[in-house]
């Protein structure tokens, strides 16, 4: 994804933030920039779906938990 569309598609999701969620977004985006991209896309295509009108701070929480790969890693001494 060039620069001029990830910056278009970051403008068009925002406003569909309630400020807080904005807030939590742009955090995310300095710490995991990868994460931040994924859930992007992820809410611009359910709001192309028309499944998402307004993403509050709750909704974008449940959407970093889901996109999160958590991974353990286990090793031995």
């Amino acid at each position: 994804m060039e620069q001029a569309q990830l910056e278009q598609l970051e403008q068009a999701v925002k406003s569909l933030m309630s400020p807080q969620a904005v807030q939590r977004y742009n955090n995310v985006k300095l710490v995991h920039p990868e994460l931040a991209l994924r859930v992007l896309v992820g809410i611009a295509q359910l709001a192309q779906q028309g499944k998402i009108v307004r993403v509050e701070d709750d909704t974008l929480k449940q959407l970093l938990a889901t996109q999160q790969k958590r991974e353990t890693k286990i090793t031995f001494r």
